[in-house]
């Protein structure tokens, strides 16, 4: 008998598909596993990039607001006094509900727009926000 022969091998074309059936498995194993790899990698960037914008928010929500002046909303940035231009929600304030949205305005802070009930000192100044919108409508 000859060394290397096996009995229970499957002979000629039985082979030749069962050797293609390998070989599809063995690809398809491949594509999953590159798949995976991918995957991995845009939930990883993806996950950068809002680690990166919610620390952007947290450092805004850190400033304090110090008034409202002439339409703009003063934020006080590093020590230094900045005006901000406050950006409205899309409904219409009446005399009816303004008091309730008034905090739903948001200001723009290091590229993200943030709700200015959200920053430190907005209880210091809403009632100066309150009064200048009451006068306006």
């Amino acid at each position: 008998m000859k060394k290397g022969v096996n009995k229970d091998k499957p002979k000629g074309t039985d082979y030749n598909i069962l050797k293609a059936i390998k070989k599809t498995k063995r690809f398809a194993e491949v594509n999953e596993a590159a798949r995976r790899t991918d995957k991995k990698r845009i939930n990883s960037e993806a996950r950068k990039e809002k680690e990166e914008k919610q620390a952007k928010i947290d450092s805004a929500k850190k400033l304090t607001m110090v008034g409202y002046k002439k339409g703009y909303i003063l934020v006080e940035i590093e020590g230094k006094i900045e005006k901000r231009k406050p950006f409205y929600p899309k409904l219409t304030f009446t005399k009816d509900n303004y008091k309730t949205h008034v905090g739903d305005i948001a200001i723009k802070l290091y590229g993200n727009h943030i709700r200015i009930r959200e920053v430190l000192g907005y209880e210091n100044i809403l009632n100066e926000l309150l009064f200048e919108i009451e006068g306006t409508l």
